[in-house]
């Protein structure tokens, strides 16, 4: 990297406020989600004053010794601090009305009570605001704030990851601290920061860790661009979440906004801790980072009557993206997976030719935003190959994916997708290409043939084609349209949208539509099966059956049965997506809906996930899917004494639950179909945890957020979650199928679910995928030995296990 040359003036930086402190926001312990209020709060001691209106604790450090005193602020200081005496430090805590959820904090990195007004906002919404004296001239974090971080959070129990609120210079003791410690960061809001030179490589420390960041900034501001802005492309392509305000008019002050909702927005939102699971595809060799549009967007500030200009993660969409690590010297990586909020029904996607960049193009974020993965295949060695593409195009559908993507690519990828797609015609839903160059190094081994001479493969198949080319672009003739008469002569459809007045790279901003709309068409599967190529014209889908009510909250359910019914009523069986109980569809049926053609009407039932309510709700959802096909039998010509489960992950989780608490009245909720059973006659678990006791390696993270607290503050909870602590006697039969090599729920989950049926004499099996991890379709790591049973085998024992409990 180039060095950047940073002089900071010091007259710039508050020259009233001498030996400036930090500003800590701190939370009180959570008990049981019952939080004293700071008025009752004994353990900050007695010597209280108030700060704008809450309740304020000094403290003073000794330098040496790191001891931590409780004093009593004076009148004089007011909402103030005094200048400390020499080898001490002054420290602050003001604590809020009452403590949010998990305890979060802010510390701002310097200049105690400037521009207090996102502070405020925080307290009003839970957050503890603390401080403590920067250090010397440079005002550098020294051992002095490890102390008191230590303080805060091991004796008080605070959030190990506190937000930042750095100002001016304090925008340094910001960046250099959670640069040191970005394991103890949750976020950083920096404004008009400055940052030494030296300090800059810290900042791939804060990516690694996933630490988002907000600067705010005058557009006069005398260090935006060497400071701000030096921040902003290094986080941003190295796929950190980086946002940014530029306030129109303003220099380096007034710091902040009148209005701090945005800020304070921010803070709340990243404060929590993440527990978005990742997808299936993607395992622990994959790095995580984010795909989000730089573009700008111009938003009127109405207290400061002027615009800001707006950009990153805060003001656009903003996608997971997970990369496979390879052991590279030059640090090349392998396939590379973008992640819409929320699949589409099927599991479409898009299999890209060239490799995914870090600026966001609108064709990839309108197809995130309507449900596609977006997919490219490794560039390694001498450049794409035929072998790695069939590797990923495998694992894709091993996963349950599409088994016709969309390919596409631009110049030179569009050639590669083409070459591929050649190969592989009965693989490819559609092609896209913009600017296309029809030349392939994958295609080289056809015989450096021209492939727009190749396509009758493609024309065969009916694989539609579009090309988005620009008038001036000097491959439009010597390519595209050679293409398109070739195509258009064996039939084949191929549509060209000419861009007038552009050459080869697009000069402005792209309507995603036409592009959008054409994939979509092309990729939308049959209306009789929707999901994961099962193509059979004898199943019908219904989709968002309402099933009940909570309040005001709507329940649905899909359905898969066949199209035409059979004479005598048939067996059921409910699915229950995973996620972790914090994200996925009822959409996503998976596998499950090849129980359609074998005779069974399958329900997808949506549950209430843990970010919209806590435990029970969850298994009371499930208990409702059941009651609703019992009353509903007659209408859908269902046996309601063959009903089934099945689940995968969480779902794997509730579905063994639903088998042994089937005669849990308190597990039942209020939703509707009352009066009928939630029995049901057999459960297929797959990975689903089955022991819950608090430890990280036993889902901890989101079980405590489902239980509404600790497995030490509830251990009621944790037991009437565990299915492990309900197995009785009257359990009903289980098959249970876990990866050998499941790092998400290790395979004891599974071991000690079967040992304590089979202890009830309950019929139970257990399948053990050799080389398998965690998922719903249970593969082997590319470049492993394979599965063991393979995937299909397991589908077919699924089905003999069903087929003997429901049809008997």
């Amino acid at each position: 990297m180039k060095k950047i040359d940073i002089t900071l003036n010091k007259h710039y930086f508050h020259p009233k406020i001498k030996n400036s402190v930090t500003l800590f926001f701190v939370c009180i312990v959570w008990i049981l989600g019952i939080v004293p209020a700071a008025s009752q709060n004994p353990g900050f001691g007695s010597e209280k004053t108030s700060w704008h209106g809450f309740d304020r604790y000094d403290f003073v450090m000794d330098d040496q010794t790191l001891e931590i005193t409780p004093i009593k602020s004076s009148k004089e200081e007011g909402d103030g601090v005094a200048v400390p005496k020499k080898g001490k430090r002054h420290c602050i805590v003001v604590v809020p009305q009452k403590a949010a959820p998990g305890n979060p904090w802010s510390w701002r990195g310097c200049y105690w009570d400037h521009q207090p007004q996102v502070e405020i906002e925080l307290l009003k919404r839970g957050f503890y605001v603390a401080f403590i004296t920067p250090d010397g001239s440079r005002m550098s974090p020294a051992r002095q704030w490890d102390a008191w971080y230590a303080y805060l959070t091991e004796q008080h129990g605070l959030s190990k990851m506190p937000a930042f609120v750095g100002m001016s210079k304090g925008g340094v003791n910001a960046y250099t601290w959670a640069g040191a410690n970005p394991d103890k960061v949750s976020c950083i809001y920096a404004d008009n920061p400055g940052l030494y030179t030296e300090d800059i490589p810290m900042i791939a420390g804060l990516i690694q860790h996933d630490v988002p960041l907000l600067n705010v900034c005058g557009t006069l501001d005398f260090v935006l661009e060497h400071n701000t802005k030096v921040i902003e492309n290094i986080y941003h392509q190295g796929g950190g979440r980086f946002s940014i305000m530029i306030k129109e008019g303003t220099g380096h002050g007034p710091h902040s906004l009148m209005d701090p909702k945005p800020i304070a927005d921010f803070i709340e939102q990243h404060v929590r801790p993440d527990t978005t699971p990742r997808p299936d595809i993607v395992d622990d060799t994959f790095a995580k980072s984010h795909y989000y549009s730089t573009e700008n967007s111009y938003i009127y500030l109405e207290k400061e009557d002027t615009y800001a200009t707006c950009r990153g993660p805060q003001f656009t969409p903003c996608y997971d993206r997970y990369d496979e690590i390879l052991k590279s010297t030059f640090r090349v990586t392998g396939m590379t997976v973008l992640v819409p909020k929320t699949g589409a029904a099927g599991k479409p996607w898009v299999f890209r030719g060239n490799r995914i960049g870090r600026d966001a193009t609108a064709i990839d974020l309108a197809l995130l935003a309507k449900g596609y993965y977006i997919v490219a295949a490794p560039i390694t060695g001498g450049g794409p190959t035929q072998k790695e593409w069939d590797a990923v195009y495998q694992d894709m559908i091993d996963h349950g994916f599409s088994k016709k993507p969309a390919l596409e690519g631009t110049g030179a990828g569009a050639g590669e997708a083409y070459a591929w797609a050649i190969q592989n015609p009965d693989k490819v839903s559609c092609i896209y290409a913009e600017n296309p160059a029809l030349r392939s190094i994958m295609g080289s081994g056809q015989g450096d043939r021209h492939l727009a001479d190749e396509l009758a493969p493609l024309a065969k198949a009916g694989v539609p084609i579009l090309h988005e080319c620009g008038s001036l672009d000097p491959w439009l003739d010597r390519d595209t349209r050679v293409a398109e008469k070739n195509y258009k002569a064996l039939g084949g459809n191929f549509k060209v949208i000419i861009k007038q007045g552009e050459g080869h790279f697009a000069t402005g901003r792209q309507d995603p539509k036409p592009v959008v709309d054409f994939i979509v068409a092309k990729t939308r599967e049959p209306s009789s099966s929707p999901q994961n190529g099962h193509t059979s014209n004898d199943i019908e889908i219904l989709k968002d059956i309402e099933v009940g009510r909570v309040g005001t909250r709507i329940l649905h359910a899909d359905i898969a049965r066949p199209k035409t019914l059979p004479a005598a009523p048939m067996p059921a069986v409910m699915w229950i997506h995973g996620g972790a109980w914090s994200s996925g569809s009822h959409h996503e049926m998976q596998q499950t809906v090849q129980l359609a053609n074998h005779g069974y009407l399958v329900l997808s039932i949506e549950y209430r996930l843990i970010d919209e309510a806590i435990w029970p709700a969850q298994i009371e959802d499930c208990k409702l899917g059941i009651r609703w096909l019992r009353e509903n039998a007659a209408k859908y010509n269902i046996d309601p004494d063959r009903i089934g489960c099945w689940g995968t992950s969480a779902g794997g989780h509730l579905a063994a639950l639903m088998g042994v608490t089937g005669d849990k009245p308190d597990l039942e909720g209020n939703g509707g179909s009352a009066g009928f059973s939630s029995c049901v006659q057999a459960v297929v678990d797959f990975c689903g945890p089955t022991v819950f006791d608090g430890r990280p390696e036993t889902y901890s993270k989101f079980t405590d957020k489902m239980a509404g607290g600790t497995f030490e503050e509830k251990p009621d909870v944790y037991k009437q979650m565990s299915p492990l602590e309900n197995v009785t006697p009257k359990a009903c039969p289980f098959l249970i199928v876990n990866g050998e090599k499941d790092t998400t729920v290790p395979l004891h989950h599974a071991q000690l679910m079967t040992e304590a049926l089979k202890k009830a004499n309950v019929p139970v099996k257990l399948i053990i995928v050799k080389n398998a991890g965690h998922g719903y379709t249970f593969v082997a790591p590319r470049g492993s030995p394979p599965a063991e049973p393979s995937p299909s085998e397991v589908d077919a024992a699924v089905l003999k296990f069903l087929d003997a409990n429901l049809k008997k």
